[in-house]
């Protein structure tokens, strides 16, 4: 079997990506894979200290052979996360035809790329998957060896092919076109989680900008099916307002139980597992219960005041 290159993007948290690289490098497969890692640039302005995390950074980057072969591109300038993330993901696509794509808060279970290779192995020829994912909401279940097909796109790690990837688009302007209330709706997973449908309308407005969601957008658009597991693989160690991809901590997104399960049985039958789907609507229902004016973006960078608006919201 031919191992996929993983890519990983770094920009200035030293004691995330230090911890990103351990758990990788504790991976099954890791020892005979290619590791491709983006480290951005400085922005305009900042700080002294701002500019140490960034070189502290690096040199954690250089410390050890964390994968089989690692290669490192050093950006002069700041490309911020989602132009970093498009342009690295389509080069090293681009080259070796498929891929799996970590940022630097993802700590990944000793299992995952091995998951990753079996599935992108597996549904290679099978045009109706697009994604594959890691990661799972913290939901109990007692098959953790399993994995499901469902519609919507995470990327707390991911991982695709060329042929897939090569209809990426980032158009907010053709969605709100096209899209019917109903598309939406759907799009919102049933209504379960209206921080899709926004987050789109708010890359269209300028306010934030991201990339995952168009990707999520293209797939929806094919009708295409993601792979995930019934267990995380992996947990986000960036509920600490570190990153531009969380807005606020909140526990009930994070994964505390073991991430080192080994997922053996993968779905023959190109359709939604619509068990462990409502699984997760559900427990989106009961985030949204709980607090139901909760802003919380999974792939969002807020360039506004939103982000102190729900940081001002879920102080009261």
């Amino acid at each position: 079997m031919s191992l996929a290159p993983i890519v990983l993007f770094v920009y200035n948290r030293p004691d995330h990506t230090r911890r990103t690289l351990e758990a990788l490098m504790n991976n099954i497969l890791a020892d005979q894979s290619d590791l491709f890692i983006f480290a951005d640039g400085p922005k305009d302005n900042i700080s002294l200290s701002q500019k140490q995390q960034i070189a502290d950074t690096r040199t954690i980057l250089h410390e050890k052979q964390w994968c089989k072969n690692v290669i490192i591109t050093e950006s002069e300038t700041n490309n911020g996360l989602s132009k970093s993330i498009i342009d690295g993901v389509t080069k090293i696509i681009n080259k070796y035809g498929k891929i799996i794509v970590l940022e630097d808060d993802i700590i990944t279970g000793k299992y995952f790329l091995q998951y990753m290779n079996d599935a992108l192995q597996r549904y290679e020829n099978n045009k109706n998957v697009w994604h594959i994912t890691g990661w799972r909401y913290p939901i109990d279940t007692d098959n953790k060896n399993l994995s499901y097909f469902y519609p919507i796109m995470d990327c707390w790690s991911w991982a695709t092919w060329a042929d897939r990837w090569k209809h990426y688009t980032k158009d907010p302007k053709n969605l709100k076109k096209t899209f019917t209330k109903k598309m939406i709706r759907r799009f919102n997973a049933d209504n379960c989680d209206k921080n899709n449908w926004l987050q789109v309308e708010l890359n269209l407005s300028g306010d934030i900008n991201t990339w995952a969601i168009f990707w999520y957008a293209v797939i929806f658009q094919n009708n295409g099916l993601c792979l995930g597991p019934t267990t995380s693989l992996v947990t986000n160690s960036g509920f600490d307002a570190s990153g531009t991809n969380i807005l606020m901590h909140d526990n009930r997104l994070s994964n505390s139980h073991s991430i080192d399960y080994q997922i053996t049985n993968f779905p023959d039958k190109n359709e939604i597992n619509q068990e462990e789907y409502n699984k997760n609507k559900n427990y989106l229902k009961r985030l949204k219960r709980n607090n139901p004016i909760l802003i919380f973006f999974k792939t969002a960078l807020c360039k506004t005041g939103l982000f102190r608006i729900a940081k001002a919201v879920m102080k009261k």
